[in-house]
């Protein structure tokens, strides 16, 4: 579907590995019955966005532990204090 090639062309387009990343399988006779190429092209978005998700998960954690350590440090407070006040809202 023309959804489906959108979506494949915006993951791609953006430069980014993790976004370009693509998984990428040949089925032989018995099994290409069952999964056709729409269908691979189905799962390899699927996959994509599985495996961006999991990265967004990743950094936003990155992010967390690095909040958590900067905000014990006393010159860093007074400089961050309306962002910290802003996530305990």
């Amino acid at each position: 579907s023309s959804a489906m090639a959108a979506a494949v062309g915006n993951a791609a387009g953006d430069g980014s590995g993790i976004r370009c990343f693509t998984l990428k399988y040949r089925t032989s006779w018995p099994l290409s019955i069952v999964f056709s190429r729409s269908m691979l092209l189905k799962y390899q978005v699927i996959f994509r966005h599985l495996l961006y998700c999991r990265y967004v998960e990743r950094k936003l954690v990155e992010v967390w532990v690095d909040h958590q350590y900067t905000k014990e440090l006393d010159q860093v407070r007074t400089s961050f204090s309306p962002s910290y006040s802003l996530r305990q809202r």
